[in-house]
């Protein structure tokens, strides 16, 4: 009991595993998408999308010869892996607009949303690596 204790006090690193049971992940893409030209020098487009995943991969926590932690490296480390889980959903919209001024000058500017979560009994979690809003914008000038 005190050695399980001390060894959670003392765990500072984790270590990722293989898992031979992680199966692909499978997707389906649904995508809706629009373009309004505007007096033939600025263009709009939006671009809204949904994607439903399956057996989405994701590290969690994981034993190792039924392990929960290991020695690595001198260091008492937390078991982790890449695992399936259930289902996961993006959705999000794209917006950008571009404009041409005379002959020398372009402008873009663009925004990104985007929504992502693991789907679980309880409450959903968020997906990994989703950057939720994005923007940017540029212009460019034509010497020629």
């Amino acid at each position: 009991m005190l050695m399980t204790f001390l060894k959670y006090l003392l765990l500072l690193e984790e270590i990722i595993v293989p898992n031979k049971d992680l199966k692909p992940e499978s997707t389906i893409n649904y995508e809706f998408s629009f373009t309004k030209i505007i007096h033939s020098h600025s263009q709009f487009d939006a671009k809204f999308y949904y994607t439903d995943y399956r057996n989405i991969a994701v590290v969690d926590k994981f034993t190792f010869n039924g392990q929960d932690s290991i020695l690595y490296d001198n260091l008492w480390s937390q078991v982790l892996a890449n695992q399936n889980k259930e289902k996961a959903f993006i959705y999000g919209c794209n917006v950008q607009w571009k404009s041409k001024w005379g002959k020398h000058f372009t402008g873009t500017a663009g925004v990104n949303y985007t929504y992502g979560r693991i789907k679980a009994e309880n409450e959903n979690s968020p997906l990994d690596h989703i950057p939720p809003l994005m923007a940017r914008g540029s212009i460019t000038v034509s010497v020629w």
